[in-house]
């Protein structure tokens, strides 16, 4: 009698694992060098972000030399656009790229920035020459909060 019940109990687990979601969403941090967080890079936290994690960025001004490519559903949470800052020094003014780049989100994928600065600048140049981002082929949402950008959107 309890052989039955015992396949049957082994028989629900294995199901509820298998219906289960391959993925769990995950949280990243970022924060400067010595601050115990997972990364000290921006671009490092998103290119190892898996789809539906949460970055949560430290204030703190974060300055890398690629755009943050977005390509897959994720939240990326600064401390304010006020404190929070992330921005690309190219060589110079002719290489100056957008600091983020949103693009190919499909149907029921979402990306949410909210409490962070987008500037680029050229380091021949010294002063801030573009900002912006852009956003392209996205069927899903891309919603945007106390984010500050230099340049066009």
């Amino acid at each position: 009698m309890l052989r039955p019940l015992l396949r049957i109990a082994v028989l629900a687990s294995s199901l509820a694992a298998l219906l289960a979601p391959v993925t769990r969403a995950g949280t990243l941090t970022v924060g400067p060098t010595g601050s115990g967080a997972q990364f000290d890079d921006l671009v490092a936290a998103v290119s190892a972000a898996g789809a539906g994690d949460v970055i949560l960025v430290a204030a703190g001004s974060y300055v890398g030399g690629s755009t943050l490519v977005i390509d897959k559903s994720l939240t990326i949470l600064g401390e304010g656009s006020g404190v929070t800052s992330y921005e690309i020094v190219a060589g110079d003014i002719f290489s100056v790229q957008l600091p983020l780049h949103v693009l190919n989100l499909t149907p029921g994928e979402e990306v949410r920035i909210v409490g962070l600065e987008l500037s680029a600048r050229a380091s021949t140049f010294g002063g801030k020459a573009a900002g912006g981002l852009l956003v392209s082929g996205c069927q899903g949402p891309v919603v945007f909060a106390d984010v500050v950008s230099g340049g066009p959107v």
